[in-house]
């Protein structure tokens, strides 16, 4: 016959309690997996996590943009290179001109950090897009 429990003297687990024997606590490997295999699985895993935590971003980010000869000329003539140099973004052009569907091209190798990467790169664009027609009223 089943004996009445008051809820009043129902404790719940404490820490520790109310695990099985063969299981770690909250890390769900089981204890009693002690092959070789696994053994290198874990320490794989534990060596993965050790690297994701000490990953940083690189200080300087490198991009390759082409851009189209005659633009090219325009950039350098009217300064917009020199002043993205100024603003510390590192430009240098790749010597050689590839074709591409008939058209010269130029390849600008930009270096910056992420804010002057960011600048530059939407400064280049912007220069390269036609003017947008203005209608008045």
């Amino acid at each position: 016959m089943q004996e009445y429990v008051d809820e009043a003297e129902v404790r719940p687990y404490g820490p520790g309690e109310g695990y099985a024997v063969n299981v770690i606590p909250f890390a769900g490997v089981p204890a009693h997996n002690k092959t070789y295999a696994a053994k290198q699985r874990a320490m794989a895993l534990i060596e993965q996590s050790k690297q994701v935590q000490v990953y940083k971003p690189p200080e300087v980010l490198e991009t390759i943009m082409p851009v189209p000869e005659a633009q090219f000329e325009m950039l350098e003539t009217h300064g917009l290179l020199d002043s993205l140099r100024a603003e510390g973004c590192n430009v240098s052009v790749e010597p050689e001109v590839i074709e591409v569907h008939g058209q010269p091209w130029r390849r600008l190798r930009l270096e910056a950090r992420e804010g002057p990467m960011k600048a530059a790169t939407l400064r280049l664009m912007e220069s390269m897009l036609p003017p947008v027609p203005r209608f008045s009223k």
